[in-house]
């Protein structure tokens, strides 16, 4: 029988990282997680510098990242150990790029808004900071305007109030519509200065995070939290309309998460046996079964 053994560390590898993120999750107390692929797995490496300035200080921060990881995983992982007993606050979720080659822009969004709906079922006192997908590829690839659809439709996630929208991709382009090779040498991740244009975007939201945390110290001088995309408005009255708002449309269990995904495809009875995306190369079995070996560490 042939074993592919290069896949077969691959999910070694995954498997291994699972387990940490898991006993880790286990011990709870982590104040702001980050979810994704290798773009966030290489953040508090290659991006050491921005991450000790601008992550670190937020509190307990846990970087959950996996490099190769696609939306069916990262919302296995979420519907399996990965959330539970974290007491995470704040979940910052970027992820997508790696499906981008085998499924279409509707498929991606989907995947995104499913764990989306399982972080909210998981952590329901959660803030979810949505990002969207940096650019990649020249100027005229046709990824290019793939990632900006599912840009488009992932953007309109976000309610104001659990979920908030950051876009930091206009940082990663330059005038002449091309990526800076000193931002991201491959036109895919990003360097150490690329990780710089990240931490400066999500300064706000950092702020953000210091005001909702009450394990952080509170700046002296802020009053408000900064509006940024997609977040509240410091009016108190529009505030609690859009908590009222995002309240009702809140998932009430993990399977109404993954079935709204289904929902959106045209399946309205969904059997976990069925695939909810797509061309991905990933399938369900019973509640949600391990990923299978085709994946690509990018």
């Amino acid at each position: 029988m042939y074993v592919d053994s290069h896949a077969h560390l691959e999910m070694e590898q995954f498997n291994s990282d699972r387990e940490q993120m898991i006993a880790r999750a286990r011990e709870g107390g982590i104040d702001v997680l980050f979810l994704g692929d290798s773009i966030t797995e290489n953040f508090a490496t290659r991006g050491k510098d921005a991450w000790d300035r601008d992550i670190a200080p937020l509190g307990t921060v846990a970087d959950f990242g996996i490099s190769g990881d696609r939306t069916q995983f990262v919302l296995w992982r979420a519907l399996n150990g990965e959330l539970d007993g974290s007491g995470a606050r704040v979940v910052v979720l970027m992820i997508g790029t790696n499906n981008l080659a085998s499924a279409t822009p509707e498929n991606v969004a989907r995947g995104v808004g499913a764990i989306v709906d399982a972080v909210r079922a998981k952590l329901p006192g959660a803030t979810v900071i949505l990002n969207a997908l940096l650019p990649r590829g020249a100027p005229g690839d046709p990824v290019r305007a793939k990632t900006a659809d599912v840009n488009a439709r992932i953007a309109r996630l976000a309610d104001g109030v659990h979920v908030r929208w950051l876009d930091a991709s206009a940082g990663f382009v330059g005038a002449d519509g091309t990526i800076p090779a000193e931002l991201m040498p491959d036109e895919l991740h990003p360097s150490a200065a690329g990780y710089d244009v990240w931490a400066s975007a999500l300064r706000p939201v950092s702020a953000l995070i210091r005001l909702d945390l009450p394990t952080l110290e509170r700046p002296a001088n802020a009053t408000s939290a900064p509006v940024m995309a997609g977040s509240a408005s410091t009016e108190p009255a529009a505030a609690a309309k859009r908590q009222s708002a995002a309240n009702s449309r809140r998932p009430n269990s993990i399977s109404s998460a993954v079935k709204s995904a289904a929902a959106t495809a045209g399946r309205s009875n969904l059997s976990l046996a069925h695939d909810p995306f797509p061309k991905t190369g990933t399938h369900f079995s019973g509640s949600c079964a391990r990923p299978s070996s085709s994946r690509r560490r990018l």
